[in-house]
């Protein structure tokens, strides 16, 4: 996973007020007064402070403080009289700051509300480069003035970074955002707090969470089945199932899970069963040991889950962490200890096999010779299967060691 070691650089300008005479009303001359021409020059040094005063003289009142256009603009939204800023909503808020994010904190100048939430909506939940996943991640956590305007009806701003954050797997920093921006209202934040606990295998939690109500999105029906279901309401959650269909909801991969889980098909996780996160939660609940399906459109996030998931095969385990390592969501470190785990067990592919043996022998050798034997051994097997640059990170601190002066791939 991506971390950051934002190192934040503050500036102090301490200013100290000397208590002494009263200041003169009059302004204070730094240049001496014109003299006629012809004139000699005086003699007296420039005064660079006020002359003495009689005791008791009032000071002068000082300006009234205008502020500036900047901070309209700063903030966009309007300076209440008196100086004073207008309460600014929480749409600003981020884990990481400017300076260490690269970005400019006014990058979303220009752009209204409604604009920007359906930009970030549109951004890929697995971005295929890490450096376009690494820029991605600092431009939905940064601390930055938000778009002008209000959220859209069902819309939140905020709301909407921290899904797309979900969707790219940053468990992590979907918490931290969420504790920044403190409790969030509407119909989308009320899906991501669910969504979240489903990820995390508190389903009772996410049935016990308040719903959105009279929405027109299908996401609650399914909802409501997958709590039916996992609470042994097999025939109410049928009949939603049977309502689902009549509205003309087409979502196979769903139904193909509510009937895996209700035990009407099959007793084994079908291939096309859905990858979403209600089907995922469905069939953790039917089956802990089945630990899910991959396919293309598996996210980050379940990659993530599926790889730690201790009850799930160590094969399919070894696969989501290889995706999700090349995607950046997983430490090479926890690669690298199902690799070992994986060298001598069974129902591994002669592929997967291949590179955890060799990844083995690498870090079980304890000849210079045999070492460097085991790791062109690992790094043959990884780029017969286009895995190169992950086994670069798997063996990265190993190559350290024998090369210290050199640096492995980011």
């Amino acid at each position: 996973m991506i971390g950051f070691r934002a190192e934040r650089s503050v500036l102090g300008l301490m200013l100290a007020l000397a208590t002494g005479p009263a200041l003169a009303q009059q302004p204070i001359q730094l240049v001496p007064p014109p003299q006629p021409w012809g004139a000699p020059a005086s003699q007296q040094p420039v005064q660079l402070v006020p002359p003495p005063q009689p005791f008791g003289t009032p000071a002068a009142a000082p300006a009234p403080v205008q502020p500036s256009p900047r901070v309209q603009d700063f903030y966009g939204g309007p300076v209440q009289s008196g100086g004073q800023l207008a309460p600014v909503d929480n749409a600003s808020i981020g884990i990481v700051d400017t300076i260490a994010s690269g970005l400019p904190g006014d990058l979303w100048r220009g752009t209204d509300r409604a604009s920007a939430i359906l930009l970030i909506e549109g951004l890929p939940g697995a971005p295929r480069s890490r450096i376009l996943r690494d820029l991605q991640f600092r431009l939905l956590t940064m601390i930055a003035n938000p778009p002008v305007g209000a959220n859209p009806p069902g819309k939140d701003f905020v709301a909407a970074r921290i899904a797309r954050l979900s969707d790219m797997g940053e468990v992590e920093a979907v918490g931290q955002m969420t504790q920044a921006a403190g409790p969030m209202s509407g119909e989308a934040a009320q899906r991501l707090n669910i969504e979240n606990q489903l990820v995390a295998g508190e389903v009772k939690a996410a049935c016990s969470t308040p719903m959105a109500q009279n929405s027109a999105d299908p996401f609650w029906t399914k909802l409501v089945i997958v709590c039916q279901v996992v609470s042994g309401q097999n025939s109410q959650a049928m009949l939603n199932v049977d309502l689902l269909r009549e509205r003309g909801v087409a979502d196979t991969g769903f139904y193909v899970a509510v009937d895996y889980a209700l035990g009407t098909r099959s007793t084994k996780p079908p291939a096309n069963i859905g990858t979403d996160v209600l089907s995922q939660a469905l069939l953790r609940a039917a089956n802990p040991k089945a630990g899910g399906t991959l396919g293309n459109e598996t996210t980050p996030a379940q990659l993530r889950q599926i790889a730690a998931n201790t009850a799930a095969p160590l094969a399919l385990r070894i696969e989501a962490a290889e995706r999700g390592e090349a995607l950046g969501v997983i430490d090479p470190r926890q690669l690298l200890e199902l690799y070992q785990a994986g060298a001598d067990a069974p129902g591994l592919s002669p592929q997967v096999k291949r590179r955890a043996q060799a990844v083995r022998d690498a870090l079980r050798a304890t000849d210079l010779g045999d070492k460097v034997k085991g790791m062109q051994a690992a790094f043959r097997a990884a780029e017969n299967s286009a895995l190169f640059t992950t086994m670069a990170r798997v063996l990265g601190e190993q190559l350290v060691k024998i090369f210290p002066g050199r640096k492995t791939a980011p």
